[in-house]
C-alpha cells in the first residue's frame, strides 16, 4: 500500500511539473479551398459548369475521405465590376500573373475575393439555397463550414460608398481635390490598406471609430453566421483601435472622431456568440496582438511565427519559440502554407522538408490548417486573383504521407488530449520532442511521443518519457505509427535515461505507448 501511494505521488508530481497545454476544447483539422478555382477545376474535370448546387457525389466522398473537421470555402461573397476591371488592367499585376501561368489569358483573372461588395453569395458560385444545402451536406458527413469576413475594407463599388459614405475614412477635413492618389480615391475616400503593404486600390477603407459602421459590420457577421459554423476574419488586427490610431489618426481626428473605449471585436464576437454559441472565429493576424484578440473571443489565431521559425531551421530559435508559446498554442492555427504564403515545398525547400514542417506544426495543440493542393504536394502557387494555377501532377510520396498522417491525427489523443513539450532531449541541435496523453472513457490512457528531425542528417538522441509505465513488469511495447513497427523497451529506462531514438533526416517518429 505504501509503495502504491509513493508511486501515485510520484506520478502526480511528474504531471504537475511538466509544462503542458491542457485541452478544454477540440483541436480540429481544417482545409482551405479557394472556392472559384476549385469549382472551375471541377467544371474542367466534368466538362460542364459546376457550382455549389451540383457538386458530384464523388467529390463529396473525396472531401469526406480527408477526415476534416472544418472546410474553409474562401471567397464566396459577391464582388463588383470595379475590382475585376482593376485587376485586368493593372500592368504590374498582369506581368506577375504571366509568371505564374505560361499560357495565361485575360479570362484567368477573376478578381480579388477580398474586394467584397455585399455579403450575399457570388452568383457565379451559386444561390443562397445552394450554400445552405452545401453546408447541410458537409455537416451530414461530420465536417463544418467556415466562411470569410473582411473587416478592414469593402470593394470600391460597394453600395455603402453611395448610401453610407460616413462608414469610410476620408481625406482630412478641409482637403481639396485632387487628393493624394496613392492614398485616396478621386472623391476623397481612403483606399483600403495598412502600413506595410500600402494601398489596396480595389478597396475602400472602413471607419471603425464610427459606431454606425461597427453596428453594420456586426450585422454582416450575424448574416454570415446564419450560413456557417465558423468565420475566418481577414487581417484581423487592422480593426483594433491602436492600429487604426497608428494608420489613420490624422484623418479621423480632423473629422472629430475619437478613439473608442471598447474594441469592435469584443462587441461583435459577443453579439454573434450570444446567438450562435458554437460558431468559431479564426483570425488572420500579425504584429503581436494575440492577447487582445484572444480576450475579445477569438477561438484560433494564425501562427505565422511558427511557420517562419520552422522554415529557418534554426533549432535554438525553434526551441525558444516553443517554450515561450506553450500557453498560446491551443489558441493558434498552425500551417505550412495557405493562399497568402508560398507553397510549402517552395517555403521549406523540398517536399520532404515540407512534410517535416507539417509533422512539427500539426502535432502541436491548436487548429491544424492545410491548403487545397498541399496534400498532393503541389508546388505552383494559386493566386487569389486567378481561376487556376499552372497544371501539375500530384506527388505520390506526399499523397502517401498525408494519407498516413491524417489517420494518425484523426484520433482523440491528438484532437482532445493534453500536450507537453519535452525539454529533456539529448539532441536539441536536430530534434524537437513532444508528448500527448488522453484519458479514455474506461479510465486508461492513450499516449503519444513525437520526435521530429529538422535537419538534413540522420539524428539520434535520448528522450526522457516521464509517463512510460508497463502494465506489468518493466517491458513496454511501443508502436511507431508512421511505419507501424513495434519495439519492446524498458519502461524504467524510458523514464530515467530516456528512449534511444534514431530518426531519418527531415522525418519523424510518432510512438504510441
Amino acid at each position: 500500500m505504501i509503495k502504491k501511494s509513493i508511486l501515485l505521488f510520484a506520478l502526480l508530481f511528474i504531471f504537475q511539473s511538466i509544462p503542458m497545454a491542457k485541452c478544454d476544447h477540440y483541436y480540429p483539422l481544417m482545409m482551405e479551398y479557394s472556392t472559384r478555382p476549385w469549382l472551375y477545376s471541377l467544371s474542367q474535370k466534368y466538362g460542364k459548369t459546376i457550382n455549389l448546387g451540383n457538386i458530384p457525389d464523388s467529390e463529396y466522398d473525396a472531401l469526406q475521405d480527408q477526415k476534416l473537421d472544418y472546410i474553409w470555402m474562401m471567397g464566396i461573397w459577391k464582388l463588383g465590376a470595379y475590382g475585376l476591371r482593376y485587376d485586368r488592367t493593372n500592368q504590374a499585376e498582369l506581368s506577375y500573373f504571366k509568371t505564374l501561368l505560361p499560357d495565361f489569358t485575360i479570362d484567368d483573372v477573376i478578381g480579388s475575393p477580398y474586394a467584397i461588395t455585399e455579403y450575399v453569395i457570388n452568383p457565379d458560385i451559386g444561390t443562397t439555397q445552394d450554400l445552405i444545402n452545401f453546408r447541410k451536406r458537409l455537416n451530414g458527413m461530420g465536417t463544418k463550414l467556415i466562411l470569410d469576413f473582411v473587416p478592414n475594407h469593402s470593394a470600391v463599388d460597394s453600395p455603402w460608398n453611395t448610401t453610407n459614405p460616413n462608414y469610410y475614412i476620408h481625406a482630412p477635413k478641409g482637403s481639396v481635390p485632387p487628393y493624394d492618389s496613392s492614398r485616396y480615391l478621386p472623391w476623397g475616400i481612403a483606399y483600403g490598406g495598412e502600413k506595410y503593404d500600402g494601398a489596396w486600390k480595389d478597396t475602400a477603407q472602413l471607419n471603425y471609430w464610427n459606431q454606425d459602421l461597427r453596428n453594420a459590420q456586426t450585422q454582416n457577421l450575424l448574416t454570415i453566421a446564419k450560413y456557417a459554423d465558423g468565420i475566418r476574419t481577414d487581417m484581423t488586427q487592422l480593426a483594433l483601435n491602436d492600429v487604426i490610431q497608428m494608420d489613420w489618426s490624422n484623418e479621423l481626428s480632423s473629422w472629430g472622431y475619437n478613439k473608442p473605449s471598447t474594441e469592435f471585436w469584443c462587441e461583435a464576437i459577443s453579439s454573434v456568440k450570444n446567438q450562435y454559441p458554437d460558431l468559431i472565429f479564426l483570425g488572420e493576424q500579425y504584429w503581436g496582438y494575440d492577447d487582445q484578440l484572444i480576450n475579445c473571443g477569438f477561438d484560433f489565431l494564425y501562427d505565422k511565427a511558427l511557420l517562419d521559425h520552422l522554415a529557418s531551421y534554426k533549432m535554438s530559435d525553434i526551441w525558444s519559440y516553443l517554450n515561450s508559446k506553450i500557453s498560446y498554442f491551443p489558441k493558434y492555427s498552425h500551417y505550412t502554407e495557405n493562399h497568402d504564403e508560398p507553397r510549402a515545398i517552395t517555403k521549406f525547400g523540398s517536399w520532404w522538408q515540407a512534410d517535416a514542417g507539417a509533422l512539427a506544426s500539426f502535432t502541436l495543440p491548436g487548429m491544424r490548417f492545410s491548403f487545397e493542393g498541399q496534400w498532393k504536394g503541389f508546388k505552383n502557387k494559386l493566386d487569389v486573383h486567378l481561376r487556376r494555377a499552372k497544371s501539375e501532377d500530384p506527388n505520390q510520396d506526399v499523397v502517401d504521407f498525408y494519407k498516413k498522417f491524417q489517420d494518425i491525427l484523426a484520433t482523440d489523443v491528438f484532437r482532445k488530449g493534453t500536450w507537453s513539450l519535452i525539454n529533456d532531449c539529448s539532441n536539441k541541435n536536430q530534434l524537437i520532442t513532444y508528448r500527448w496523453y488522453y484519458k479514455k472513457s474506461d479510465g486508461s490512457y492513450d499516449k503519444r511521443l513525437v520526435v521530429i528531425n529538422l535537419s538534413g542528417y540522420q539524428a539520434s538522441g535520448n528522450v526522457v518519457v516521464s509517463d512510460a509505465y508497463a502494465q506489468s513488469g518493466d517491458d513496454i511495447v511501443i508502436t511507431e505509427l508512421l511505419t507501424d513497427k513495434q519495439y519492446t523497451r524498458s519502461a524504467s529506462e524510458m523514464r530515467s535515461t530516456g528512449l534511444d531514438v534514431i530518426v531519418n533526416s527531415w522525418y519523424a517518429q510518432i510512438f504510441s505507448y
